[in-house]
């Protein structure tokens, strides 16, 4: 079952952090930035945009395509995504959280405690130094299974945030991810794995999770839909979204008070370092489907997900493959007209 497992934090995630990273510690603290607030109860209520993007030229293809949200962090890409009237998801927080303690996570032992104070100081530090920013909307911290159970962490840096959001007068939610492999449609019938969503859950704390993201992915190997075939995928997520709430529902989630952000799928590509296997690539029709059927399950934002592996692997994305961007911007007019109509921004 373990073959079936293309988990986003693999080199894509951890070259992400290290360059997140690497910004954060160059910067320096700057004055209050330019912005408005929403005047929506959730920031991030009827806004759609991505989860990964590398440059300014993707930040701009976000402007024309009229979308109005971006997971950034570092430099110097928020000060870029302001002027263009693109908020931010900030990833920063969730980049230092990880940037120690991961390597013990993923031995499945706990973060030495001095290691830990370290990354909370300078989790403080940046909250203060990013405060003022009225641009952002969010933080973005928990991102995947980090192979251990860090509730204990998510509820400390929870509590930075909301001591920061005081301060400043903000109501920025924090964000848990938590991904998954979408359903097959096999003779007729779904087959599901949930073994690595199930797995996740671990971490799912309702005192420190603000909002949750979901993004279960297509993938193939050689004994799991080794066509790479799009139209066997249940995009629809008829069965799977369902069953996620469920379970999210049974340790205390409740959507009312920490609503749903949808992660849609609009990549795909081979992966680099085991032959065979990878990301199915969506059809434009598959893309529209599934952002559709998030925002029909419930989701007040969007922010698709653009890479699967390290940023220097080939691959088609919204940003080089015009069939992905034409989905992804048809469904989210779709969720824009037909389900997010009181929108205030």
């Amino acid at each position: 079952m373990r073959e079936f497992a293309v988990r986003k934090l693999t080199e894509r995630t951890l070259a992400i952090l290290e360059i997140g990273l690497a910004a954060i510690l160059c910067l320096t603290a700057t004055g209050a930035a330019a912005g408005t607030t929403h005047a929506s109860n959730n920031p991030m209520y009827g806004l759609a945009g991505t989860y990964a993007l590398s440059n300014a030229r993707d930040l701009q293809d976000l402007a024309d395509h009229h979308f109005d949200l971006a997971r950034l962090g570092g430099v110097p890409l928020p000060a870029l995504a302001r002027p263009l009237g693109i908020y931010e998801v900030n990833s920063d927080i969730g980049s230092l959280l990880y940037s120690q303690c991961l390597r013990y996570w993923r031995k499945s032992t706990a973060c030495d405690p001095a290691v830990q104070d370290r990354e909370n100081d300078a989790i403080a530090k940046r909250l203060k130094m990013i405060g003022a920013n009225k641009n952002i909307v969010a933080f973005w911290v928990l991102d995947d299974n980090p192979g251990y159970d860090i509730r204990p962490e998510l509820r400390t840096v929870h509590d930075l945030i909301q001591a920061q959001n005081a301060k400043d007068g903000a109501n920025r939610p924090m964000i848990c991810g938590f991904g998954g492999i979408l359903d097959l449609v096999v003779d007729g019938k779904l087959r599901g794995y949930a073994v690595d969503f199930d797995a996740a859950l671990k971490n799912y704390d309702a005192r420190a999770c603000d909002m949750v993201a979901l993004y279960p992915y297509a993938v193939y190997g050689p004994n799991y839909n080794p066509k790479a075939d799009p139209s066997i995928v249940d995009w629809s997520m008829s069965q799977l979204l369902p069953e996620m709430k469920a379970k999210l529902r049974a340790l205390g989630w409740d959507e009312g008070t920490a609503p749903l952000i949808g992660v849609p799928q609009a990549f795909g590509g081979a992966n680099p370092d085991l032959s065979g296997h990878g990301f199915v690539t969506p059809s434009a029709s598959d893309v529209t489907t599934q952002t559709v059927a998030y925002c029909r399950g419930g989701a007040v934002a969007l922010l698709a997900e653009t890479s699967g592996y390290a940023p220097a692997a080939p691959q088609m994305t919204l940003f080089n493959t015009d069939s992905l961007m034409t989905g992804y911007q048809n469904g989210v007019n779709t969720c824009r007209n037909r389900f997010w109509s009181k929108a205030a921004h």
